[in-house]
């Protein structure tokens, strides 16, 4: 699940259920970063786009 708009970072919450019970949580972070600098940038535009059509 992800709660917020991204910015230079997206966080992705999980939840892993069996037959209803929660078993485990956990989340990962994802960084959007420039090829040719490899340093953080906003996210394309169409993967904004995307997302906000998506919430």
């Amino acid at each position: 699940m992800i709660h917020t708009m991204p910015t230079a970072r997206l966080r992705i919450d999980y939840e892993l259920l069996r037959d209803y019970e929660l078993l485990v949580t956990g989340h990962t972070v994802h960084g959007f970063v420039s090829a040719e600098s490899m340093r953080p940038v906003r996210p394309p535009k169409d993967f904004l786009r995307l997302f906000e059509e998506s919430m």
